[in-house]
């Protein structure tokens, strides 16, 4: 998963963030804009039914702080959702707290 974000222009900057508020999967910069962060949220799925339940209210929650938080720092702070299927196959959600 990281290899894909890798290849698109982003620099890992941590794997399995344990943060004060949650765990975070992936944790990324963007190398062409220095300010810009992306949190990823990775989720394994057979298919693609349930995607609008693949995160609980619990853990959405502890989600948005790592972003708040990290955005008070100054950087722009988006939050992703990675889809793997059974294949391999990744499919990006950048919508996810509307």
């Amino acid at each position: 998963m990281a290899a894909h974000y890798q290849k698109n222009g982003y620099r890992l900057l941590r794997w399995r963030w344990k943060t004060p508020f949650a765990e975070v999967d992936l944790f990324f910069a963007d190398n062409r804009r220095p300010t810009r962060k992306v949190l990823v949220e990775v989720k394994r799925r057979k298919d693609s039914s349930f995607r609008d339940y693949a995160l609980g209210p619990k853990q959405e929650a502890r989600l948005k702080r790592v972003q708040s938080w990290l955005s008070d720092s100054g950087h722009i702070v988006e939050f992703q959702l990675a889809f793997v299927d059974q294949n391999g196959k990744i499919e990006i959600q950048t919508e996810v707290f509307g």
